[in-house]
């Protein structure tokens, strides 16, 4: 099963990865913006396939595609209806679900850690559940902590536009607007991780492993009473397996 080699791309709403898949590994992995990808570029006349998963806007996805098919390379499942994932019983169509969280579940599956709950920690966060039987059973999305300043920015008439801080928010009462606003999102958000991982935890009889993935993941999923197995490269490994009977 693990013979498959090819590149694989996850293409995200801010940020995307690429990698090389082989033997079961991500090796080589390389991070860039999703605002450069006009500007992506590499050599690469010795791959054969590359495995896309995207859920940014249809014109960025088209690039990567023309871009790899010029370049010679055979584009795989760019919406990730080619895994070999359960679904469990009730799900109709597998294209009504975003391709990351059918990947970050396929991952799961093949590094045998159902049932579980897994947190990809993005522009949204999105909590999924995979049963014992290897189901993909649904979730939940939410608001990422950046998506959740530009909300409050956006939609009042004087709070500041922010940024998540690159280090952790250490206070806890804010002093003024800009502090309560951090102090929020920093502490508040990972109660909401808290609460929804330990709603769905319960609903799988509480015996689902936590795992996490994502760039805030590590600032996150490490908060008290938060055990998550965190995994940069969980979605990667799950877009990689449509790459299983592919000719190399």
């Amino acid at each position: 099963m693990n013979a498959a080699t090819g590149l694989v791309l996850d293409i995200g709403n801010t940020s995307c990865r690429v990698a090389w898949y082989a033997n079961g590994k991500i090796t080589h992995r390389r991070d860039f913006s999703t605002h450069d990808a006009p500007s992506f570029t590499g050599r690469f006349d010795t791959v054969t396939n590359v495995a896309i998963a995207s859920v940014a806007s249809p014109e960025t996805t088209a690039f990567f595609i023309d871009f790899f098919k010029a370049a010679n390379v055979r584009v795989i499942s760019g919406d990730m209806k080619g895994l070999p994932l359960k679904l469990a019983r009730g799900f109709k169509q597998k294209n009504k679900i975003g391709a990351d969280r059918l990947a970050n579940a396929m991952a799961a599956i093949a590094l045998k850690k159902h049932p579980c709950v897994i947190a990809d920690f993005g522009t949204a966060l999105t909590v999924d559940g995979v049963n014992e039987k290897g189901e993909f059973i649904g979730g939940m999305i939410l608001p990422g902590m950046a998506t959740l300043l530009r909300a409050m920015h956006q939609n009042t008439a004087r709070l500041p536009e922010l940024e998540v801080p690159q280090k952790p928010f250490e206070k806890f009462f804010g002093q003024n607007t800009k502090d309560a606003m951090l102090a929020g999102v920093e502490h508040g958000y990972r109660g909401l991780v808290r609460e929804t991982v330990q709603t769905l935890q319960r609903a799988l009889c509480g015996k689902a492993r936590l795992l996490a993935t994502g760039g805030m993941a590590p600032r996150v999923a490490t908060a008290p009473g938060l055990e998550f197995e965190i995994n940069p490269d969980l979605t990667l490994l799950g877009i990689a397996q449509v790459l299983q009977g592919v000719p190399e």
